[in-house]
């Protein structure tokens, strides 16, 4: 009960509680299909070096979204699947884990996709 008390206080004064997924990754890019046009519904999903998928997220066609992951440096890639489209897109792996990679978002570049 103690601990339920201090957390909450803890939670209400805005206090730092660090968390096992304490680093963040940004990405950004769009999902467009062959005339450039963008998707509206896509998913994207954050895989480690070996390809396991390790989260998704819902994303328009231009996107900036985050993902939370280990604060180590690693490499990841993405992949892109849109609502209107048979295919999906990867991206090329990129680092991140580390706060000077966390400053600068890292930019996708331009899924395109089938209609």
């Amino acid at each position: 009960m103690r601990l339920l008390a201090w957390l909450s206080v803890a939670l209400l004064t805005g206090c730092y509680i660090p968390i096992a997924a304490d680093g963040v990754v940004r990405l950004q890019g769009e999902a467009v299909d062959q005339t450039g046009r963008p998707f509206d519904q896509c998913a994207l999903t954050l895989h480690d070096k070996n390809g396991k998928p390790l989260q998704t997220t819902a994303a328009p066609g231009i996107f900036s979204t985050s993902f939370a992951i280990e604060p180590t440096r690693r490499t990841y890639f993405t992949t892109m699947s849109c609502v209107g489209s048979p295919a999906e897109a990867r991206s090329a792996p990129f680092p991140a884990g580390t706060v000077e990679l966390y400053e600068k978002p890292v930019e996708l570049g331009r899924f395109i996709l089938e209609r």
